[in-house]
C-alpha cells in the first residue's frame, strides 16, 4: 500500500506542478490585459472630458481608437501638444485618426505646415477620399524597403524619406508607422535619419507602439542619437493597453507631465 501511495504522489505532484503554473500564467496575461483595458478607459475618459471643453481648432471631434489607429492615450498626447505647443513644422510618419486630428489644427493655424508620409497606396485612396485635407497639410505616399540598420539587422524603412523631406526642421514628429513587423528587431527606425539635421531646437517627438520590443530598440538607438549630436532631451513613458513614448527638448518638458 505504501509503495501505491508513493508512485501517486511521483505521478501526480509533477503534473499537479504543470497546471498550477499553466493556470497561474494565464492569470498573469488576464491581469495583464485587465490592466491594460482599465488603463484605456482611463485615458479615454481623460480625452473625452478635455476635448469637450470648447476649442478654437478642434472642431470634429469624432474619432475611432484602437486596433491599427492610435489609442485615446494618442490622441490625448497629440492634442495637448497642438494645443499647449503649438507646433510649426510638423511630420507625420503613418496616417489615420492622428491625421484627422491634426488637420483640424492646420486648418486653424495657416502659418504651420504638416508632412503626413504613407506607406499604404490603398489606405491613403481611401483616407484621402473619406477626409478633406487643408493645403498645408501634405500627405505623400512612399513604399517601404528592407534596411540594414546595424551589424546585419534589417528594419523596415521608407524608401527616398530623406530625399523627400529634404532639410525641413521638424519640431513635432508623430512615429506612427512603418506598420511593425514584429520578426525585426528594429522598427520605425526613419527617425534615426533625421537626427540633427531635420529636428528644430524646440521639438517634442510621439513615439507610438513602445510596448513593442522591436520598437524600444529603436527608441534606444534614437536616443543615443540625440546625445551623440549632444542634444539634451527629457522624455516619459505613458501606459496603455499600447505604450506611448514622448521625447521633447528640455524647454517643452512639461510635455513629460501631461
Amino acid at each position: 500500500m505504501q509503495n501505491k501511495i508513493k508512485d501517486f504522489i511521483k505521478k501526480f505532484i509533477p503534473v499537479s506542478a504543470k497546471i498550477y503554473n499553466a493556470n497561474m500564467q494565464e492569470m498573469r496575461c488576464l491581469i495583464h490585459d485587465v490592466k491594460n483595458s482599465t488603463n484605456e478607459i482611463y485615458w479615454a475618459n481623460v480625452f473625452n472630458s478635455v476635448i469637450n471643453k470648447d476649442s478654437k481648432w478642434l472642431l470634429d471631434k469624432s474619432f475611432a481608437p484602437g486596433r491599427w489607429a492610435v489609442s485615446y492615450l494618442g490622441l490625448y498626447i497629440i492634442y495637448n501638444i497642438l494645443n499647449e505647443a503649438k507646433p510649426k513644422n510638423i511630420l507625420e510618419l503613418g496616417s489615420g485618426q492622428s491625421t484627422k486630428m491634426i488637420s483640424q489644427y492646420m486648418a486653424c493655424y495657416d502659418d504651420a505646415n504638416h508632412l503626413i508620409i504613407e506607406e499604404n497606396a490603398d489606405w491613403l485612396k481611401y483616407f484621402l477620399k473619406e477626409n478633406s485635407l487643408p493645403s498645408n497639410s501634405v500627405i505623400k505616399h512612399l513604399p517601404i524597403e528592407t534596411t540594414d540598420i546595424l551589424n546585419g539587422d534589417m528594419a523596415v524603412t521608407y524608401k527616398n524619406l530623406i530625399e523627400t523631406i529634404g532639410d525641413d526642421k521638424y519640431d513635432f514628429i508623430l512615429v506612427d508607422g512603418p506598420i511593425p513587423d514584429r520578426n525585426k528587431k528594429y522598427d520605425r527606425i526613419d527617425l534615426l535619419k533625421l537626427i540633427p539635421d531635420n529636428l528644430a531646437p524646440s521639438f517634442c517627438i510621439v513615439f507610438d507602439d513602445f510596448d513593442l520590443s522591436s520598437a524600444a530598440n529603436s527608441a534606444e538607438l534614437i536616443m543615443n542619437s540625440l546625445e551623440k549630436s549632444r542634444i539634451n532631451y527629457e522624455s516619459m513613458i505613458y501606459k496603455s493597453h499600447r505604450h506611448i513614448l514622448v521625447i521633447c527638448s528640455v524647454d517643452m518638458k512639461f510635455i513629460c507631465s501631461m
